[in-house]
């Protein structure tokens, strides 16, 4: 293992990178498609159940049937992968999106309207601090499974992780599998526990602790 490494520590680095950057950008847009489309249903409960059913019926489709219906739209590569994560990643992120701020209590809009504020100065000073922690818990959930569904990318060429372990399975080559597999493991636990702090962080602003 520790020969296998110190042999080809660049390929793994190269990968890591790769698997971070597909990950960075797949939540990154995921959560800008999302955002909107939590509040609009939050605001509009009539919307819910045509959004939400949109959400459930692309998160049954296994991933890999995903990535085959894309292929011919967005062909081998990275695309690919980061389109198929970026559709799964809505169920989770509209879904928590809606809670946080419909766990806001009513009586709270009341006294902001009473206070004077607007309604793009009440969002922004009232309802999105008490809404962020579970935005935050929505984030950290699609970063987990983004990196896991991550590593099924590299079966359409977008390389990451899953390329290590793929080509580890094909060729009995223990070592990359087990390399590839604790780092994904890995990565996915550091952004678990940096979400966690975050998330932590503005739970305790919400509650005016912090």
């Amino acid at each position: 293992m520790i020969e296998y490494v110190s042999k080809h520590y660049d390929k793994i680095l190269a990968c890591l990178l790769e698997h971070v950057q597909i990950t960075v950008i797949a939540v990154a847009v995921s959560f800008m498609i999302a955002l909107p489309f939590g509040i609009l249903i939050s605001k509009y409960k009539r919307l819910s159940g045509a959004v939400n059913g949109v959400c459930n019926l692309i998160f049954s489709i296994p991933t890999l049937a995903m990535l085959v219906i894309l292929l011919p739209f967005t062909g081998l590569g990275d695309m690919t992968a980061i389109v198929t994560l970026v559709l799964y990643n809505q169920y989770v992120l509209i879904k928590n999106i809606a809670e946080g701020f419909d766990e806001i209590n009513p009586a709270i809009h009341e006294i902001g309207l009473g206070m004077g504020y607007s309604k793009v100065q009440f969002f922004f000073s009232v309802e999105w601090p008490l809404a962020l922690p579970m935005i935050i818990n929505g984030i950290k959930l699609a970063a987990i499974g983004t990196v896991t569904m991550g590593t099924l990318g590299a079966t359409i060429g977008a390389g990451g992780l899953g390329e290590l372990i793929l080509m580890g399975l094909v060729m009995r080559h223990w070592n990359k599998v087990i390399v590839g597999s604790v780092l994904c493991a890995v990565f996915a636990f550091m952004l678990s526990a940096i979400l966690q702090a975050l998330e932590d962080r503005a739970r305790k602003r919400a509650q005016g602790i912090g």
